[in-house]
């Protein structure tokens, strides 16, 4: 039998009334209107009680409001119409987790890495695949000259290893600040409940913009100082995650360090270049820790260093089990092999 056919989960209901409505409660989301969101998705599923775009929507607009049971229900509704979505197993795992539910956290982690197994089965095949390069996405980066990954979905710029940290510490409550847009910019969106970037480029301003969902903002800043500044904004603690990768690197670092959560952490690209030296002491002067990465990027054939700065370590401690850990960039042998005893014992 061959692969199963990857559903597009985001994909619009066929009703067009229904189709403006989850846009309006994405909408409202992405604003933080929550009893606005949830009544609209709630008039959404009275009209087509089978769509799960709705029912997705509305899950993230009760997790959003700490009403933590709905949210479960609707997640799960949402998988009774839709098993295969990687995004709803990774949300109820958070949800579990919190409320101490292990034997629901294993059943979520045990179907990501099913899905994640059947993703990468070849045509036919009845063992996965296992090359790195093609599974991460960099043969078809290096051929198209974009950040993306096998399935050819847009991923951050960063090394592999950063991003496989990033991606199993991210929560879809976090909120994110990223200098300097991108593929990452859409990246985030798919897994965390708002993403605000600023871009200094107009060009790749406006071709990013209009691919953005509803949760994410984009602002085109020129001026580095207004650039850097951008972030003052919001009020303090405002972000569980500042990106530093754009223009102004070092004042952008600098600016970050209030509007930063105690238990955030900031993602510093491309650390290896000796002139961003002033902002990686001042962060370490601040008190904050360090682990650098340093691997394979997309596009190119040379490694290069991103760095995770933070404060509070907790968020580390947290972390699921390497054998549990989902990843955009394709399965681990792990994965294989368990996939394997699951078929033999069949």
């Amino acid at each position: 039998m061959g692969n199963p056919v990857h559903r597009d989960i985001d994909r619009p209901p066929a009703d067009a009334g229904v189709s403006q409505l989850n846009a309006r409660a994405k909408a409202d989301l992405a604003a933080g209107k929550l009893e606005s969101a949830i009544a609209i998705c709630h008039e959404a599923i009275k009209s087509q009680p089978d769509c799960a775009g709705a029912y997705r929507i509305l899950g993230q607009a009760l997790q959003a409001g700490n009403q933590a049971e709905k949210a479960i229900r609707a997640y799960e509704q949402v998988l009774q119409l839709q098993p295969d979505a990687i995004d709803v197993y990774l949300c109820l795992e958070a949800l579990y987790h919190r409320r101490g539910c292990l034997s629901e956290v294993n059943r979520c982690r045990r179907q990501i890495r099913e899905l994640e197994t059947r993703r990468y089965l070849p045509e036919g095949a009845t063992q996965p695949n296992l090359n790195y390069l093609e599974t991460s996405g960099w043969v078809q980066s290096l051929k198209g000259q974009e950040p993306v990954n096998g399935a050819l979905q847009p991923i951050p710029w960063y090394n592999y290893p950063a991003i496989e940290f990033v991606e199993n510490h991210l929560k879809p409550d976090f909120q994110v600040f990223e200098y300097g847009s991108g593929y990452s910019t859409q990246w985030y969106a798919a897994r965390v409940a708002r993403t605000i970037a600023v871009e200094s480029d107009p060009n790749w301003y406006g071709k990013l913009r209009d691919r953005l969902m509803a949760n994410a903002a984009i602002f085109l800043i020129e001026d580095e100082e207004k650039y850097a500044a951008k972030i003052w904004d919001y009020p303090d603690c405002s972000f569980d995650v500042v990106v530093v990768d754009g223009i102004n690197r070092n004042r952008c670092a600098m600016h970050s360090i209030s509007k930063l959560k105690p238990t955030g952490f900031i993602i510093f690209d491309n650390t290896d270049r000796y002139i961003y030296d002033r902002g990686i002491e001042h962060l370490m002067n601040g008190g904050f820790k360090r682990i650098d990465f340093f691997g394979l990027v997309a596009t190119q054939t040379y490694k290069t260093c991103t760095s995770i700065f933070f404060r509070d370590d907790s968020f580390l401690k947290n972390a699921p089990l390497p054998s549990a850990r989902s990843s955009c960039l394709g399965i681990s042998l792990g994965y294989a092999e368990a996939h394997n005893r699951c078929d033999d014992s069949i």
